[in-house]
């Protein structure tokens, strides 16, 4: 399944990513729906389990963006 695919039968609206010395360690898909937001998904890298990656990206998603925060909203 494309990405475009998966974003469409899913209703994903947004993505953020949290990076680490540039790579890439977690992943929320989110879809927001009217005034409703529901979690699609959370990866996060398996090696850094302990750290609760996944976790803490979803609680910076929660607060307005600034250089200081973690999430990155890429879509």
């Amino acid at each position: 399944m494309s990405v475009n695919d998966y974003k469409k039968r899913y209703h994903v609206t947004d993505v953020y990513i949290l990076l680490i010395n540039n790579k890439i360690q977690a992943i929320v898909l989110n879809s927001v729906i009217g005034e409703n937001a529901y979690l699609e998904n959370v990866t996060y890298n398996t090696d850094l389990g302990k750290y609760s990656l996944g976790i803490l990206l979803m609680y910076e998603m929660n607060f307005p963006f600034t250089p200081y925060n973690l999430a990155l909203k890429i879509c």
